[in-house]
């Protein structure tokens, strides 16, 4: 019997101490920007991972990879100036876009994916697939260094300015899987009502979201070429 009073008074203790203090995390807990911050991480989570995966992928198969003759051609391209060849306004530009293109895709699939009920499993998807990328193709750029140092010329500088780039690139496509993926539940409410959909403010900063996001897209890509440029001169 004393062991029974002895349990409710603990279990009274209990829900007016602990119990106040949990419903007290609550509203922090559904605040839109700590609901931002864990998507972020877990999409950041998902980066870092995916890059240790492309880098162990590469380090288990660069032994057959760098072998290959086929590869010869890409080795090198990798490490001459972004620009040889460009004589006019027209071919430096076309070289940007070039550069630009995959992130343009990459841009194109996220945006896409905000008027999907699967946007979450799209986008992480593809910052997996663009962390792998990345992870490989620096791995692939460390080995070639080792491998082949005759093409190199002492210019290390350019797989720093590779990862750095990648990377910038990458986060900011972070940023916007994460805020295509709020728009995403706000759009889920507006289906079936094309009134709503017209007038609604959120798909306009949406697009006006990415509108930006394309010049960023360019901008990044030129300072990358810009910066090769520089280190081959």
């Amino acid at each position: 019997m004393y062991e029974i009073k002895e349990i409710q008074e603990e279990n009274k203790y209990r829900g007016e101490n602990i119990v106040p203090e949990f419903l007290g995390d609550l509203p922090k807990r559904n605040t839109k920007i700590y609901s931002t911050l864990k998507i972020f991480l877990k999409f950041i989570l998902l980066l870092t991972l995916a890059f240790a995966s492309g880098m162990l992928f590469c380090e288990a198969s660069s032994k057959e990879l760098l072998s290959a003759k086929i590869f010869s051609s890409n080795i090198s391209s990798h490490f001459t100036g972004v620009f040889d060849g460009c004589s006019s306004f027209k071919s430096y530009a076309s070289v940007i876009v070039s550069a630009s293109a995959p992130d343009i895709r990459y841009l194109l699939l996220i945006f896409t994916s905000g008027f999907t009920y699967f946007c979450g499993i799209a986008d992480s998807i593809f910052i997996i697939c663009k962390g792998f990328t990345i992870g490989f193709s620096f791995k692939y750029l460390i080995s070639i260094t080792k491998l082949y140092p005759e093409i190199l010329n002492s210019r290390n500088a350019y797989i720093v300015v590779f990862l750095i780039s990648e990377l910038s690139m990458a986060l900011f496509l972070v940023f916007l899987a994460t805020k295509t993926l709020f728009f995403a539940y706000d759009f889920r409410k507006l289906r079936g009502r094309k009134s709503q959909i017209i007038r609604s403010p959120a798909i306009y900063r949406y697009i006006l979201l990415y509108l930006t996001s394309f010049g960023l897209v360019f901008i990044i890509n030129i300072l990358f070429c810009v910066s090769s440029l520089i280190i081959y001169r």
